[in-house]
Parts: structure tokens; sequence; C-alpha cells
């Protein structure tokens, strides 16, 4: 229970922090609302409904883990976004493995600059749970996750979007259960941080598509933890990122 409670006010103080922020006057947050059909480029669409795109995560395992195999381990990536209020929307999203799969749900506050930029702030809080049901070695896993985040965001001349994105990954609460003996540990640990590169152009009609590359610096990311690394540090995790926006 207490990593929901920090997950809690992790979110509230980012609903506060976001209205502090917010420009006086009602024109110049309308001006922070354009329309977009982009999943990571930082300005929310300019009605209230939903944007869904699906697509495939692709994760790299280091050497320092698996040794001299890199193991590529792909995910189901399911996103959706909806505008609640001027530049507030909501994020939700689904990285599915089957074997262990994570879900978060987050919101964000956008603002553009310019024609060209755009910058958001937003945080997330996530669940991940896995599963090892292997003969005499039954394991399972979940934890709760918080990302904060950032977000600078380019649109072309083209209507080509790009998105730069940092954010730090922090661990509240993770446990384990091996052959029925259950272990729980409340960390709240800041585990290391990722940056992100988007570019979101057209594809067909109105759809987009998304390419991503993201860098992640941690000692623990939530895909590898049947992996059980025997140190304690942090490791570059590569991930790629493809989707198509319906």
């Amino acid at each position: 229970m207490g990593c929901v409670r920090h997950a809690r006010a992790a979110s509230v103080a980012f609903l506060l922090f976001c209205t502090l922020l917010s420009p006086g006057s009602s024109r110049g947050q309308d001006t922070a609302v354009v329309r977009n059909m982009g999943m990571f480029f930082p300005s929310a669409t300019s009605q209230n409904n939903w944007n869904l795109s699906l697509g495939i995560l692709t994760m790299t395992t280091p050497e320092d883990v698996t040794e001299e195999v890199r193991v590529r381990v792909p995910a189901v990536d399911a996103h959706v976004l909806r505008r609640v209020y001027k530049g507030f929307y909501l994020d939700g999203r689904l990285l599915a493995q089957g074997v262990q799969n994570h879900l978060s749900v987050g919101g964000r506050w956008a603002h553009r600059l310019n024609d060209k930029f755009s910058f958001s702030l937003g945080d997330d809080v996530a669940y991940w749970r896995g599963s090892l049901p292997i003969q005499g070695f039954d394991c399972t896993a979940s934890g709760w996750m918080n990302y904060p985040s950032i977000s600078l965001g380019l649109r072309s001349r083209r209507d080509l979007l790009f998105t730069v994105k940092a954010e730090m990954l922090i661990l509240t609460n993770y446990s384990f259960v091996i052959e029925g003996k259950a272990r729980e540990y409340d960390t709240d640990l800041v585990s290391g941080s990722a940056f992100s590169l988007y570019m979101e152009q057209p594809f067909f009609k109105k759809s987009y598509i998304t390419l991503g590359f993201t860098l992640a610096y941690t000692d623990f990311l939530w895909a590898t933890w049947s992996l059980f690394e025997s140190f304690d540090r942090n490791l570059l995790y590569p991930q790629i990122t493809t989707s198509l926006v319906l």
C-alpha cells in the first residue's frame, strides 16, 4: 500500500505543478492545443477524442547480463491518448509479452511555444507483472514504477513530428514469489533514466507512423527481471518502437 500512496502523491504534485505553470489567460492556453495525430509529440489533440496506436517495442538485453548472447525481446505496444482539458491529456500504454506485461497510466500538460516547438511535462504510474512457471522453479514477480518526464517537440513544414523525451525511472515497490515464498520491498529508488527520440509522420489518409529509439540507463528493467543478474550497476538497454496511429 505504501507504493500506491507514493504514486498518488506524485501524481497530485504533478497536477498542482502544471496548474501553477499554466498561463492565466484562456486565450494563451488555447494556443497550446493544436491538431496532432502523433502519440509522443508534446501536444494534445484539438478535440476530446481518443487517439490509438498499435505496434511493436523491441528491447535488447546487454551482454553483461546474457554474456555472449544478445536477446531481443519484442512486446506488443498499445498506446492511447485522450485530451481532458485544454493542454491537459491522459496517456495510457500497455506493453504485453505474455510472460511479462507492463501497464502505465499518466497525465501530461502540453504547451506550444511557437509554430514549430512544443514541450510537455508528464508523470506515469506503472504496474508490471511477470510469471515464469518452470518445473522446479515456479517464480512470479511484480512491482510499481514511476516515470516523471519532460518532452520537447519540433513540427516541420511537412508535418513531420520530432520529439526528444527524458524521463526518470523510479522503482517504488517490487515483490518476488519463488516456490511459494514471498518477498516484498518498498524502495522509492531512482533506478536510472531514459532518453528517447521519436519521429512521427503521415502514413495513409489520417493515420501516422511512429519510429522511436530509446536508451534506458538503469540497474533495473522490468522486462529483464527473470534474468536475475548477480550485480548491481547501471547498464544500457536499447529499445526500438514502431507503431501505427489508427
